[in-house]
């Protein structure tokens, strides 16, 4: 006669309790909030992890006994924390938190002086940095060109010209396409049949420099459309 033998099923996760387990959570020590992304390894072995969108990481089927785990992000302080014991069929919770790294650098002293607005180096420096097509001229070029008046001194500018003895004129457009400023400050005309401005009434002795703008940037008046003349 052939005898049977019944053998209980094993469920699987009876099969795992075999071993522990550790779960954790890891958090933004500023702000107590969940910190995803972070790299927890259990030293001295080659398991690692990283932790989900709610912070939380796992690590299962672990034999028993007492393990250290590591936790490291960029941008934060590497922590470890260690002793955790892990009883076989248990699972075992970590809470960590990481605080944001800081990295005290040695003191940096800038120092420097004001451009010479007056002189060709300064306006030079500041033409390398302009993010437009911009020309200038000092007030020692327009002294030794013996410019009497902005008008003549605008002849010295590249791409600048005189209409009519006294309205500027940019890169060939129409003088009602040139915006002029004084110190930033929009001019008005004189002409109440004109837009465009007489430069000609601005006398060279009393300015700084002189700077033309060929291309139109967001930080210039509306009808600078064609160029600008900044006294």
């Amino acid at each position: 006669m052939l005898a049977l033998t019944w053998l209980p099923c094993v469920p699987a996760l009876a099969q795992e309790a075999a071993g522990g387990a550790i779960r954790g959570t890891v958090l933004d020590r500023e702000v107590e909030a969940p910190l995803a992304g972070v790299r927890v390894v259990i030293l001295g072995s080659v398991l690692e992890t990283r932790t989900g969108e709610d912070g939380t990481f796992l690590f299962s089927r672990l034999p028993a006994g007492s393990y250290s785990l590591a936790f490291t992000k960029e941008g934060y302080e590497r922590q470890v924390l260690s002793g955790i014991v892990v009883v076989a069929g248990k699972m075992a919770d970590v809470r960590a938190s990481l605080g944001i790294e800081v990295v005290e650098m040695e003191e940096l002293v800038v120092t420097g002086g004001d451009l010479a607005l007056g002189e060709e180096g300064g306006l030079l420096d500041i033409r390398a940095e302009a993010v437009a097509f911009q020309d200038a001229i000092s007030a020692d070029l327009i002294s030794k060109a013996g410019a009497s008046d902005v008008a003549g001194a605008l002849k010295l500018v590249v791409g600048a010209s005189i209409t009519e003895g006294k309205y500027a004129t940019v890169r060939g457009l129409s003088d009602r396409y040139t915006g002029t400023t004084l110190n930033g400050v929009r001019v008005p005309s004189a002409d109440p049949r004109r837009r465009a401005v007489q430069v000609d009434l601005f006398p060279t002795g009393t300015l700084e420099n002189l700077s033309v703008t060929k291309t139109f940037t967001p930080d210039l008046q509306g009808e600078f459309t064609g160029g600008g003349v900044d006294i």
